[in-house]
């Protein structure tokens, strides 16, 4: 027992230096986190010719508006995402989460059974990756990119 307390002291001295520093700050409250906003994903219509976004910015909305969207027993893909899932077909999956802010800008995300579909606030674009392979629609075309990068290479499907 008095090996494992001499194994943990130095974790420990660590500890009380950070709350030191903490208290030294100022600050009243000891963590302060800030709630990401909730957001609804911007409609897409699907037409022959392909898919067209409205260029209409997004507004947040309450979350007992974005609860009433989703079901958690049985989330759907909706938006661009819904779009993107028409032309993907079982290839993208069905998704286990409902769509969900992962960042005060805007952007979404949504686990399927296969990978995952995210929304991009600042493209306007729903995007499908399974880590390694993405896809996503530009300007109504169906495009593919591989590597680590989230958003399309800059000449895809212009």
């Amino acid at each position: 027992m008095r090996d494992r307390l001499v194994e943990f002291t130095p974790l420990l001295l660590v500890g009380v230096v950070l709350l030191a520093f903490q208290f030294t700050r100022g600050n009243s409250a000891l963590f302060q986190f800030q709630a990401l906003p909730e957001v609804t994903p911007t409609p897409v219509a699907v037409g022959v010719a392909g898919v067209i976004a409205p260029p209409a910015a997004r507004r947040q909305t309450a979350s007992t508006l974005v609860s009433a969207v989703c079901n958690a027993a049985q989330p759907q893909f909706s938006g661009g995402i819904a779009a993107l899932k028409a032309v993907l077909g079982p290839s993208m999956g069905e998704p286990v989460e409902c769509e969900h802010a992962t960042s005060p800008r805007g952007d979404t995300q949504q686990k399927t059974t296969i990978g995952l579909a995210y929304y991009r606030e600042h493209l306007n674009l729903a995007c499908f990756t399974t880590g390694w392979d993405h896809w996503a629609l530009v300007n109504g075309a169906l495009v593919h990119w591989t590597g680590d990068a989230v958003d399309p290479p800059i000449d895809a499907g212009r």
